[in-house]
C-alpha cells in the first residue's frame, strides 16, 4: 500500500488480472468509489483520478478505467484495515 499498486508490484499488474477482479468486484467497488465521492465532496471519477482517468469512458466500460478502479478498490480495502496509511 506505500506505493500501490501502480508501482508494479501485487496481484493486479497486467490487464488479464485486474479486469476479472473488478468485473467480480464491481457493485462492491461502485460503492466505494461513491462514499468516497461523497466524503471528498467530489462530483465525478475524473476529478478524483485526474488525469488517469480516461473522461470519454465515464461508465468505465473501456479496460483503462475498469483497471484504474480495480486498483482503486483494492487499496482501499487494504486502506480500511491499516487507516494509518
Amino acid at each position: 500500500l506505500t506505493h500501490g499498486l501502480v508501482s508494479g508490484t501485487g496481484p493486479l499488474i497486467y490487464y488479464h488480472e485486474s479486469i476479472p477482479f473488478y468485473e467480480d468486484h464491481q457493485e462492491e467497488i461502485d460503492g466505494m468509489l461513491y462514499e468516497t465521492l461523497e466524503e471528498t465532496g467530489l462530483s465525478s471519477p475524473a476529478e478524483l483520478f485526474g488525469n488517469k482517468w480516461e473522461k470519454e469512458d465515464p461508465l468505465a466500460r473501456d479496460t483503462n478505467n475498469q483497471n484504474l478502479l480495480a486498483w482503486f478498490g483494492f487499496e482501499e480495502t487494504l486502506r480500511s484495515f491499516h487507516p494509518e496509511w
